[in-house]
């Protein structure tokens, strides 16, 4: 709903894309805003969390060490992803109220998932 699938006539053949009404709402200037910030601070964590595992961990060969260090990016670049609705939320003002209880139950439910 916020972004377009658009057909092209060269690999990748499709590509999506944001939609005008979206780029150039404050919801998505605040939503660069944090992705850029978060990829910012998290990318230098990314790299040496892979250095620290290839110095001090122990693996079977370079596949596993590729596998494993794949799979670390694919959960912070999950984790990249969702922190910016609670950014959104903050600075848009649009909740109101979340009780404590709700909040840890949200928060548990996204550790687990």
């Amino acid at each position: 709903r916020g972004m377009d699938l658009i057909y092209l006539e060269k690999f990748p053949y499709f590509t999506l894309k944001d939609k005008t009404t979206y780029i150039e709402t404050e919801t998505g200037r605040w939503d660069r805003q944090a992705i850029k910030w978060m990829c910012i601070c998290l990318m230098p964590i990314a790299v040496g969390y892979s250095i620290y595992s290839l110095i001090y961990s122990e693996f079977r060969g370079w596949y596993s060490f590729v596998i494993q260090t794949l799979a670390g990016f694919v959960y912070m670049f999950g984790f990249i992803l969702l922190v910016p609705q609670l950014y959104l939320n903050y600075k848009l003002q649009s909740v109101e109220h979340l009780p404590w209880k709700a909040l840890m139950y949200k928060f548990t439910s996204t550790i687990v998932d």
